[in-house]
């Protein structure tokens, strides 16, 4: 894997100091898509890491972000699920969430990674399929 491409870090606007915002990790290679899920965590207090490049296991353990979403055709090539698995060993209680435009890859992958993965989604989607499946409309 590539270094990750940091496109930015986004905190929210106002969060009370006895309640650290929650981090949230966007890896998707479309910057519209990656921009409009970066505005809308910000707007539910989420702390976000907007990434273009699929980041090292290493680099997602140390951030331990409550929410990670993943584009699984992020670098040109689906994403390996061995990646994914290690993701999910170093994130036992956050929300992953998957996404591809492709139907097909998506199908490839279910057996594997739906047993990784807090949802699948295929793009396009609405942001309230989104809350559910990243589980933010949780109290």
């Amino acid at each position: 894997m590539r270094p990750p491409i940091i496109v930015e870090v986004s905190r929210p606007a106002h969060v009370p100091a006895d309640d650290p915002p929650k981090i949230a990790i966007v890896v998707e290679r479309d910057p519209d898509l990656r921009n409009t899920l970066t505005e809308y965590l910000l707007s539910q207090s989420h702390q976000v890491l907007a990434l273009s490049t699929m980041p090292h296991p290493d680099e997602i353990q140390r951030l331990q972000p409550d929410l990670l979403v993943l584009d699984l055709h992020c670098e040109g090539e689906p994403v390996p699920v061995e990646a994914v698995r290690q993701y999910r060993a170093s994130l036992v209680d956050a929300s992953i969430v998957a996404m591809s435009a492709d139907s097909h890859l998506i199908n490839a992958y279910a057996d594997e990674i739906v047993t990784l993965v807090s949802g699948v989604l295929i793009k396009p989607f609405d942001l309230d399929y989104f809350d559910d499946i990243a589980g933010l409309n949780l109290p």
